[in-house]
């Protein structure tokens, strides 16, 4: 038989990706904030106007703290949910929440799946032994066959 440890390890790569990204995400806002605060010194600075800069400011705060906007969809287009969900910033509770259900699945199919492999490895035994002796009946009737043939 072979050896299926190898295949019941589990593959945390994907789940650590999902916190990276998400630390990515937060460092890019805080980075982006700054900058944003850079730039719009530097304006008051050069131009002297408050209105806009304020506008600016309001704006590039919005950015910095939910990312994005969505794209905008024409007249009676719905966007599909998950689309929806894609342009959320999500949160580190969030997140830890879905790498938690994430985790909990793994661990269920992980289950599952050694559940299978074991029962697949018990009909595997089963079918040798039923080869094995059909095998050991096959050699009985041969040798009862050759004694026949020699008397």
């Amino acid at each position: 038989m072979g050896n299926y440890s190898s295949a019941l390890v589990p593959d945390t790569e994907e789940f650590e990706s999902i916190v990276t990204e998400a630390l990515t995400q937060q460092k890019l806002r805080s980075e982006l904030q700054t900058l944003v605060t850079l730039v719009m010194e530097e304006r008051k600075e050069t131009q002297g106007g408050e209105l806009e800069s304020s506008r600016f400011t309001e704006n590039c705060h919005d950015v910095a703290q939910n990312g994005p906007a969505p794209p905008t969809l024409g007249p009676g287009l719905k966007p599909h949910p998950k689309a929806q969900r894609k342009h959320a910033a999500p949160n580190l509770e969030e997140l830890q929440t879905e790498l938690t259900e994430l985790r909990s699945q793994f661990q269920q199919m992980k289950t599952q799946h050694n559940k299978e492999i074991k029962l697949l490895m018990n009909e595997l035994d089963e079918e040798k032994k039923i080869r094995l002796t059909l095998q050991m009946e096959i050699q009985r009737l041969k040798k009862h066959m050759s004694k026949r043939m020699e008397s």
